[in-house]
Formats: C-alpha cells, structure tokens, sequence
C-alpha cells in the first residue's frame, strides 16, 4: 500500500458571526466547503473540507472525499481535522 500526504489551511474570519446570522438565511442552514486538495502522485482521489451549521447548536466539520471511481479503487484514509486559536489546538475529528 503506498502512502500520500496531504495538508490544507483554510482560514475562516467570523465563523462565530455567520453561524448566528444563520437564521435570516432562507434555508437556516449553511454548508461551506473548503477548495479541493490531494496529491499528485495519486490525482485520482481529493478531498474537501465541509462545514455545515444549522440552526439550534447543530454544527458539523467533516472530511468528504471524491474519487476514484469504480469498485476496484479502495482508498484508506486516515486524517485529523483540527482549529487553532490563540496558539490552543483543538481537535474536531481524527481517524488513524
């Protein structure tokens, strides 16, 4: 089994202030996806970063990957979703 690596940044200013205008949105709910990232060395599989905020404290980070295509294209993903603010890192999600 080969192994890639992958990392993104993505920087979001007032997250806190769009998930509380939320409700004058006209679906209150907001899904925000980060730009696709991979590896070159195996282009047939990217990822994405999503947030999802609903109204009532329903807030979710998760990890969606996109290819390959057909049966015969498994792909193990190990990955850990993390935010740091003020030098604290904080974890949201790891599967290794």
């Amino acid at each position: 089994m080969n192994t890639v690596v992958c990392r993104v940044r993505w920087e979001i200013e007032d997250l806190k202030k769009i998930w509380k205008n939320i409700d004058n949105h006209y679906s209150s709910s907001i899904l925000m996806t980060s730009k696709r990232f991979g590896n070159p060395n195996f282009a047939k599989v990217q990822w994405e970063l999503c947030i999802e905020m609903k109204r009532y404290n329903i807030f979710a980070i998760y990890l969606r990957q996109t290819g390959p295509n057909g049966m015969g294209g498994l792909v193990n993903t190990q990955y850990e979703i993390f935010m740091v603010k003020n030098k604290i890192r904080r974890v949201f999600a790891r599967c290794f």
